[in-house]
């Protein structure tokens, strides 16, 4: 019996092209959870053996449960937690549903799937791969919401790690830099959306910001990695016998792991000058 994959938000961008790629090494039987009748349909008609869509909404724990219940006669082995969004805005001004948002789905909805995953992972001393960030490690400016969602998943994946260990059960985390995936559009779009929201006064605080948030997020995105780039630190995750604890992935994520060692005045000062999004 094969081994099954089970990967949350794989309807686009990382989380799809795991599906694809996992699925096509033919290892593994790989479940794409998404969220719509719609993205299920776009799975199936992919036509990819060993790829099965699968409705899972992370907010929603009735959905989660009906998930499991369909996995039940699986030999789930690995759960890779990829679904998130990234919400930007001033911290002073951010509507507190939208900060709530952020929280549930990239921190709590992480948690609610990886409980009703445990049951079945113990039996197979599986694995959990959760896809963070390297905004968990250095945040930059009108990102502080997503950034924040992420720190919380270093600390999660910690202490899954180190919980599970007498079980056999393993986790990873994944920390991406930029990597080119729809999400910085439709972030970019919500961030305007949330702006336009934000008082007059709060608009002429933060503009110059935003411009710079706005001008760097293109030319980063041209430097970006490609999914691919993720995919091959998650396929040694997933199948080496003694997976890593942590995977940056990108040259701006490996720079960002050095440069959070300098002093907080001097990356402070570098972070103003480059207005980095991550």
């Amino acid at each position: 019996m094969k081994k099954s994959v089970l990967i949350t938000g794989a309807s686009s961008g990382i989380g799809l092209h795991l599906a694809k790629e996992i699925s096509r090494a033919e290892r593994f039987k790989v479940f794409a959870g998404v969220r719509s009748l719609r993205d299920q349909k776009k799975i199936e008609e992919l036509g990819i053996q060993n790829l099965f869509a699968i409705q899972i909404d992370v907010q929603d724990q009735q959905s989660i449960n009906g998930c499991f219940e369909k996995l039940a006669s699986e030999n789930l082995f690995a759960l890779i937690n990829n679904a998130g969004i990234a919400v930007a805005c001033p911290l002073e001004f951010i509507p507190i549903s939208a900060f709530q948002d952020q929280m549930d789905v990239n921190v709590t909805g992480l948690l609610r799937v990886t409980q009703a995953s445990l049951p079945f992972l113990r039996k197979t001393k599986g694995r959990i791969i959760n896809i963070g960030s390297i905004s968990g490690k250095v945040t930059t400016p009108l990102v502080g919401p997503y950034a924040a969602s992420k720190h919380a998943v270093e600390a999660i994946s910690d202490a899954l790690r180190r919980e599970l260990k007498p079980s056999g059960v393993r986790v990873s985390l994944i920390e991406p830099g930029m990597i080119k995936t729809p999400i910085w559009e439709r972030s970019k779009k919500q961030a305007f959306d949330l702006l336009n929201e934000i008082p007059d006064h709060a608009k002429v605080l933060y503009q110059p910001m935003v411009d710079k948030l706005i001008n760097n997020l293109e030319s980063n995105l041209a430097k970006a990695a490609e999914p691919e780039a993720v995919y091959l630190v998650v396929q040694h995750a997933l199948e080496s016998p003694t997976p890593r604890s942590r995977y940056l992935v990108g040259r701006d994520a490996k720079l960002a792991d050095k440069l959070r060692y300098l002093p907080d005045a001097w990356l402070d000062a570098l972070i103003a000058k480059l207005g980095a999004a991550r």
